[in-house]
C-alpha cells in the first residue's frame, strides 16, 4: 500500500462533528505505528486475502470505536490492495491476448469450384476421307474453301486422274503379256516333268552300265591290257631275231650259190636295213612297253573309276532335278498364278480408286479443314494452305469435316486432384473466351473412367437451353466452372491453426483463447480449399482461435511453473 492515509464514508455523525454522508480522514495515531506497520507488510504479502472480521457495528466505547476504525481502515486498504492486484493481473492478460494473433469463429458460406479449359464441339460432324485402295498420287484440281456451306452430296474436292488410267491401261497390257506366259508354263511344265524324269532314268542306265564295265576291266581287261603289252614287246623282239636269222641265211647261202655280186649285195643291203629297223623298232617297243607300265595303266585306271564317278554323279543330278526342279516348276507356275490374281485385283483397285476422284459431301454443314481430335483442329492451319490446285493430297487421311453448327457440347478435363469431387450431373458454368459473353449452364454427361493424359481425365458438358450465341461455333474455348461443394453456413479456419495429434494421425486438435488461458480442443476437419480447411465439429461461432504455434508456449510456460515451485520449495 502507497498510501498512509484512508479514506472513509460514514452514515453517522461522530464527535468530531463532521455531518454524516462526509469523507472522514483518519490518521493513525503515534502510539499504533508499529502495528499498523506490521499489518501493512502481511496485507502486502497477501494482497488477494481482503483482512480479518468486521468491526462490531456498535462500540462498548471509544477506544474500542477507535481500534475498530482502525481495522476498518486496515482492512479496506487491503482491499484496495487486493482489487489493484487483480486488476494488474487483467491488464497483463489483456496485453497477452493483444500480442496473440487470433480469430473470432463466425459462420460463412464455404464454396469450393474447380476451374479448367474448355472447348466446344460439333455433336455431329462427318469425316471426308481419301482412302484409295492401290493409287496414291491425288493432285487436287477443284477444291471447296474453308468455312463454306455445303449441302449433301456436292463435291467438295476432284482431283487429277489422267495418269491413274494410263496406269490402268497399262496394267491390263502387262495382264495380256502374262496371261500368254502363263499358259505357257502351263503347257511347259507336263513336259518338263518327262525329260526331267528320263535324265534320271538315263543316268541310272548309265551308271549300271559304267559299273559293269568297270567291274570287267577290274576282273578280266587290266589282265590282257598288260599281256597285250607284253605280247607287243615280244612280237617285235621276234621280228628282230627273225629279219636277223633271215639276214645270216642269205649271207651263207650267197656264199655258196653262183648269184652275180650286184644282186647279192642288193639283197643284202635290203635286208640289213630290214634289221636296223627291226632292231629301231625293238628299242621303241620297250620304251613303249616301259611307258605302258608306268604311265598308262595306271592313268587308265584312273580314268575308269572316275568315269563311273562320274556317271554316278549325274545319277545324283538327275535325281535332285527330279526332286526340285519339278517342284520349283510347280512352285513358279502357282506364283504365277497368283501374281496374275494379284494383278486382276490391282486392276480392280485402281478401277476402284476413280471413285476417289471425286470427293462429296457426306452431309449438309459447313466446311473445317482436317480432322477434330479431342475437340482440337491440330491441322487446320496446315491444310489451309496446303489444299489448293495443283498441291497433293496425303492418302489415306481426312481431308475435311463437314460440321453441322448445332447441337455443340463442350469438351475439357479434370485434374487427378479434383476427380473424386467430379461426378455426372453436376453443374457447371462456362464462360467463352469471346468478351462480352454471356456465361452458360452445363451439366456433365461424360467422364472418362481412366485417365486420357498424365493425370488428367476427360470429360463432356452438355450445354443448357437455347441461350447459345450465333457466333458461337465448333472450335471456340472458354473456361469451365463446376462447384464441387457448397455450404452455406462452415467454419473456416486456416490450416496452420490446425494441428495434427503426434499420437494419432487421424487427429486434430486447435488452441482456443479463453480470458487470457489456452484450451487445447480436439476438432473434426473436412474440405480444404486453398490455404484453409473447414470445421465439421468441434467449434462453435464466437469463439476465439488462436493462429499461433502455441504448443512451444505451453511447453515453455509448463517449465517456468515447474521451476517456480522448486524454487519455493
Amino acid at each position: 500500500m502507497k498510501n498512509s492515509l484512508l479514506l472513509n464514508t460514514s452514515s453517522e455523525t461522530g464527535k468530531s462533528g463532521v455531518p454524516a454522508g462526509c469523507f472522514r480522514i483518519l490518521f493513525a495515531r503515534s502510539g499504533d505505528r508499529l502495528r499498523l506497520g506490521l499489518l501493512l507488510a502481511m496485507l502486502v504479502a497477501s494482497a488477494d486475502r481482503v483482512g480479518a472480521e468486521k468491526p462490531p457495528s456498535e462500540p462498548a466505547n471509544a477506544a474500542t470505536r477507535s481500534n475498530n476504525t482502525e481495522g476498518e481502515s486496515l482492512e479496506n486498504g487491503a482491499e484496495s490492495d487486493g482489487e489493484k492486484d487483480e486488476e494488474s493481473k487483467d491488464n497483463e492478460n489483456n496485453d497477452e491476448e493483444s500480442d496473440r494473433e487470433t480469430l473470432t469463429i463466425q459462420l460463412a458460406p464455404f464454396k469450393i469450384s474447380h476451374e479448367s479449359d474448355v472447348r466446344f464441339v460439333a455433336s455431329k460432324m462427318a469425316p471426308v476421307k481419301l482412302e484409295p485402295k492401290a493409287w496414291e498420287d491425288f493432285e487436287i484440281v477443284e477444291v471447296v474453301s474453308h468455312g463454306a456451306t455445303v449441302r449433301q452430296g456436292e463435291v467438295v474436292v476432284r482431283f487429277d486422274g489422267k495418269e491413274l488410267k494410263e496406269a490402268i491401261e497399262e496394267l491390263e497390257l502387262n495382264q495380256r503379256l502374262e496371261e500368254l506366259a502363263l499358259i505357257q508354263s502351263e503347257q511347259e511344265l507336263p513336259r518338263l516333268e518327262k525329260s526331267i524324269r528320263e535324265n534320271f532314268e538315263r543316268a541310272e542306265r548309265t551308271l549300271a552300265e559304267a559299273l559293269l564295265d568297270y567291274d570287267h576291266y577290274q576282273q578280266t581287261g587290266r589282265d590282257l591290257m598288260l599281256q597285250g603289252i607284253e605280247m607287243s614287246l615280244q612280237g617285235t623282239q621276234q621280228h628282230v631275231e627273225s629279219v636277223r636269222e633271215e639276214l645270216r641265211q642269205l649271207e651263207k647261202m650267197y656264199e655258196a650259190d653262183d648269184l652275180t655280186e650286184e644282186t647279192e649285195e642288193i639283197i643284202l643291203k635290203r635286208q640289213r636295213a630290214a634289221v636296223e629297223q627291226a632292231e629301231y623298232s625293238l628299242k621303241q617297243a620297250k620304251v613303249a612297253h616301259a611307258r605302258n607300265l608306268e604311265v598308262f595303266v595306271p592313268r587308265y585306271d584312273i580314268q575308269e573309276k572316275e568315269y563311273v564317278d562320274d556317271v554316278r554323279m549325274e545319277l545324283e543330278r538327275a535325281r535332285t532335278a527330279m526332286e526340285t526342279e519339278i517342284s520349283q516348276a510347280r512352285y513358279e507356275l502357282e506364283k504365277a498364278r497368283r501374281e496374275q490374281a494379284e494383278s486382276l485385283e490391282k486392276h480392280a483397285e485402281l478401277t476402284s480408286d476413280l471413285g476417289q476422284l471425286t470427293l462429296r459431301a457426306p452431309s449438309d454443314g459447313v466446311v473445317y479443314y482436317g480432322e477434330c481430335e479431342e475437340g482440337e483442329w491440330t491441322e487446320m492451319a496446315d491444310l489451309v494452305g496446303s489444299l489448293q490446285p495443283k498441291e497433293s493430297v496425303e492418302v489415306d487421311s481426312i481431308v475435311m469435316t463437314i460440321v453441322q453448327p448445332r447441337p455443340l457440347y463442350a469438351l475439357s478435363s479434370v485434374e487427378e486432384s479434383h476427380r473424386p469431387s467430379v461426378r455426372l450431373g453436376l453443374s457447371a458454368s462456362i464462360q467463352p473466351t469471346a468478351i462480352g459473353s454471356a456465361k452458360l449452364s452445363a451439366t456433365i454427361s461424360q467422364l472418362s473412367s481412366i485417365p486420357v493424359d498424365d493425370d488428367k481425365f476427360s470429360m463432356e458438358l452438355k450445354l443448357h437451353g437455347n441461350d447459345q450465341p450465333e457466333w458461337l461455333v465448333a472450335g471456340m474455348t472458354g473456361k469451365v466452372k463446376i462447384t464441387t461443394y457448397a455450404k452455406a453456413e462452415a467454419i473456416v479456419v486456416p490450416q496452420a491453426a490446425v494441428h495434427e495429434d503426434e499420437t494419432n494421425d487421424d487427429s486434430n486438435y486447435v488452441w482456443i483463447v479463453q480470458e487470457g488461458d489456452l484450451e487445447k480442443r480436439p476438432v473434426v476437419t473436412g474440405r480444404t480449399k486453398g490455404d484453409d480447411i473447414e470445421i465439421t465439429d468441434g467449434l462453435e461461432e464466437g469463439e476465439v482461435l488462436s493462429l499461433e504455434e502455441e504448443d512451444d508456449k505451453v511447453e515453455d510456460e509448463d517449465q517456468e511453473n515447474e521451476d517456480k515451485d522448486d524454487e519455493d520449495e
